[in-house]
């Protein structure tokens, strides 16, 4: 049976107001971080400096269970999300990335034996993972997203179908050996909901098996990678929050674990239940401790959030005061939020992407123009400003490639 978090000792102490959990049905969801006029999303950029410094914003309030350790933000506006061919938000540009995708792939054929079956993915994005695991097989394979085009590829001899939609009930029919869905759990507006769908559209093919991967609120709340806190971004979850919605969907869950550069990310890999009934993962004495100093972090986030950014605005003011020449380096999450949160505009006027697809367009509200790296020929910054560290070496190598000498920080 899963252990349970033990709400009563943080409940006394945080005494706000509290609306039942959205995942878990309990009334423990108690607010404890507020973020106005976030920029809405990083997963588009525009095409004007103009259009991104009217960009739309949003408001972030987050609120947390201290039953099953959800948090989700209790103001998210699903319709503020623009998805469309606009949309660019992938990292297989980077070798760092490919490396690590090609490797859950591997994993995932060998595990489950994914050879002349066929896949699908829910939010495939431009299709990267998906053409993987076709590829490494082979597969056939099912791509549904709102962003991509409706198209059919020849990959290894097997068939690829990219449908641009969204993921219904009308896929039912659709007869598949493996499910995957990464990355895109967590922008959905009612994640259980959608997990609840799948198992149905599953029905009483029980060996059907699904893979879905999140970035780790453990990483984001406790270690404090607060770039992955964005408007976008409708849900956080850790390893025993996001075992209990599986359970509560009709899964049994076979595993979940951290994954990518120190855990920055979580996969858990699910069957149906039988019957359709929650099961419970068997959690071990460790996780069960984990869950509970989570909660505990979650007390003092807000105020070691405001000690950051605090600890960023220093920092840019002694950039400013050393008349040192800056660029960021990554247009994302990490880029989107350290310029918004900051409200740096023109003393940083641009930022570096390797993704084509982003280059030429403009940051959100702050109005940075994304270029590529062979433009720090002609800038020749003083300091490279990292907004997100997985890809530290990557960068960093590169620019040493490039002849160029100058300082980092990796925010």
């Amino acid at each position: 049976m899963a252990l349970s978090l033990n709400p009563t000792p943080l409940a006394q102490r945080v005494e706000r107001p509290t609306i039942p959990c959205p995942i878990c049905g309990q009334g423990h969801f108690v607010l404890f971080f507020e973020l106005p006029h976030a920029p809405t999303q990083d997963g588009m950029l525009w095409r004007s400096r103009a259009e991104a410094l009217a960009a739309p914003t949003g408001e972030i309030k987050l609120a947390f269970c201290h039953d099953c350790g959800y948090i989700g933000n209790i103001l998210f506006e699903p319709e503020k999300i623009r998805y469309d061919q606009e949309y660019s938000f992938s990292l297989y540009f980077s070798p760092t990335f490919r490396e690590f995708v090609t490797h859950v792939a591997a994993r995932l054929i060998e595990k489950y034996n994914l050879r002349n079956k066929t896949v699908l993915e829910i939010g495939c994005g431009e299709g990267d993972f998906l053409r993987l695991l076709c590829e490494l097989g082979p597969n056939d394979g099912i791509g549904v997203d709102p962003i991509t085009t409706s198209h059919v590829e020849q990959i290894a001899g097997k068939q690829v179908t990219f449908i641009r939609d969204l993921y219904t009930e009308k896929y039912a029919d659709c007869r598949v050996d493996f499910i995957c869905c990464r990355q895109a759990l967590d922008q959905l507006p009612r994640p259980k909901a959608i997990v609840e769908l799948v198992r149905r559209n599953i029905g009483q093919r029980l060996n059907t098996a699904v893979y879905v991967e999140v970035p780790n609120a453990a990483n984001i709340f406790a270690e404090m990678a607060i770039r992955n806190i964005m408007y976008e971004k409708s849900s956080w979850f850790t390893a025993y929050s996001l075992s209990r919605m599986f359970e509560l969907s009709g899964f049994r869950v076979l595993a979940v674990d951290p994954c990518f550069d120190g855990g920055q990310y979580i996969g858990i890999e699910a069957v149906p239940a039988l019957g359709g009934a929650a099961t419970s993962l068997s959690f071990n004495t460790d996780l069960a401790e984990f869950a509970q100093s989570f909660a505990q972090s979650i007390v003092t986030f807000s105020v070691k959030h405001q000690q950051k950014i605090e600890s960023w605005g220093d920092q840019v003011t002694r950039i400013r005061q050393m008349g040192q020449r800056a660029i960021a380096w990554g247009s994302g999450a990490g880029g989107v939020s350290f310029f918004s949160t900051l409200n740096i505009r023109d003393e940083i006027p641009f930022v570096v992407d390797i993704n084509p697809k982003r280059q030429g367009k403009f940051m959100p509200i702050t109005g940075q123009e994304v270029v590529p790296p062979e433009f720090l020929y002609t800038y020749q910054p003083d300091l490279v400003i990292i907004t997100n560290g997985t890809f530290e070496r990557e960068i960093k190598a590169q620019v040493a490639q490039m002849g160029l000498t100058c300082d980092f920080w990796v925010i």
